[in-house]
């Protein structure tokens, strides 16, 4: 497939735009309102020809926006005392505001970006009703005729350009526990996005000044709110038992060591029916306590060892079969010079490991969605594809409020 390196440029604006704060005894809440676009911009418009492979890069500008109300529901006594009890509910509502697919063969695809949604546990576009549908023609039988057209149309149709992505609760104490569920933003390595789920954690120190962290986290939904990506909730790994599809879930247990900036972390993650992986993180930081001034080293290793269920290994994931296993490994550098940094990767993927736990999110540094939205579905990057090497390089700053960086 023929296509052109994009250029992209993300705006963000109106941070904060409304804040407002109150307090009823100990119960007090916050309103913030964001927005934010993002625009990709592609130089390839070479006409589609599906025979050769050949397709354009395409051009879009979206504009998002989101809403969310905090609150902190305990007294100040408490607080003093270590206790956190808030929760976060909001929204987040998207358009296109420029799209050239859609003069294109086929259609508009931006909807891979802003809007998909095929049900949350999928299935919801086949079901559509294609007869009313402009662009699917009927065949003599009377049946729906399946074509690229037909199909891009369906997935406009049921579109949702909205979701409710902050829904939820969370308990900390001090830096010893903390419990969170609901609907949040996930920080999972190998989960990206918002999920829908809980997380549980306790930490404890030792005599020789190391500490030791145990944290199980369970997710049974995935979605995205940003400039960039609108997706409502969905499950990213289902299973088929009977004639039904069910969502399992995808959960994680990792057990983290720390002292004086050498970190261990083996884990274990899971979706019963699809993949079990085993993997450890091993890191190192010169100066864990780096607020921006000074100098700072952090280097970590991921190594990721996915097994794919029975029933999973002759499924065709990205073009390629899963396969029994995989592994990839995962070597970042970064340094940090006062207010500027600079860095670089290697990844190495052997075999389809990324077949089904390395798309849902992946510690990788960098979007490795986007590429043409033509190739494989919604724009994934060849860096995560069987057997890839890849490497790169990157440098930002900050100066004030302003943050820049360029790969």
């Amino acid at each position: 497939m023929k296509n052109s390196a994009p250029l992209k440029n993300k705006v963000f604006c109106g941070l904060y735009v409304l804040s407002l704060n109150a307090s009823v005894q100990a119960f007090d809440y916050k309103i913030e309102v964001l927005a934010e676009s993002f625009s990709k911009v592609g130089f390839n418009k070479k006409k589609i020809d599906i025979a050769r492979g050949i397709y354009p890069t395409e051009t879009f500008v979206t504009a998002v926006g989101q809403g969310n109300i905090y609150a902190d529901f305990l007294s100040k006594g408490l607080k003093d005392q270590g206790h956190v009890l808030e929760g976060k509910i909001g929204g987040t509502l998207g358009g296109v505001a420029y799209d050239d697919t859609k003069f294109n063969q086929g259609g508009s695809v931006i909807y891979n970006y802003i809007g998909y949604w095929d049900g949350y546990l999928g299935g919801k576009r086949a079901l559509l009703d294609g007869t009313s549908i402009h662009e699917c023609a009927l065949g003599s039988d009377g049946k729906v005729i399946d074509s690229i057209a037909c199909g891009n149309a369906r997935a406009n149709k049921i579109r949702r350009n909205y979701l409710m992505n902050n829904a939820f609760l969370e308990y900390r104490y001090k830096d010893i526990f903390l419990a969170k569920g609901g609907r949040y933003q996930s920080n999972a390595p190998y989960m990206s996005g918002y999920t829908q789920g809980f997380e549980i954690s306790a930490k404890v120190k030792d005599k020789n000044e190391g500490s030791h962290k145990l944290w199980w986290f369970s997710s049974w939904g995935r979605a995205f709110a940003y400039g960039e990506w609108i997706y409502d909730f969905y499950s990213p790994r289902t299973v088929i038992k009977n004639g039904r599809t069910l969502n399992y879930g995808i959960h994680l247990v990792d057990y983290t060591y720390e002292r004086k900036g050498i970190s261990v972390s083996p884990f274990f993650q899971f979706s019963p029916g699809t993949y079990y992986s085993p993997g450890v993180v091993v890191g190192y930081d010169s100066n864990p306590n780096f607020d921006g001034v000074g100098f700072r080293s952090e280097t970590k290793a991921y190594i990721l060892l996915p097994v794919h269920a029975p029933l999973r290994r002759d499924t065709y994931r990205y073009a390629i079969k899963a396969g029994t296993a995989g592994q990839s490994l995962l070597i970042r550098q970064r340094f940090d010079y006062n207010e500027f940094n600079f860095g670089g990767a290697f990844y190495k993927v052997w075999k389809n490991a990324n077949a089904y736990i390395g798309t849902t999110g992946n510690p990788l540094g960098i979007d490795f969605w986007t590429n043409s939205v033509y190739d494989i579905g919604q724009a994934l990057s060849h860096v995560v594809t069987a057997d890839a090497v890849s490497g790169w390089v990157f440098g930002g700053g900050v100066h004030k409020k302003w943050l820049w960086g360029t790969l």
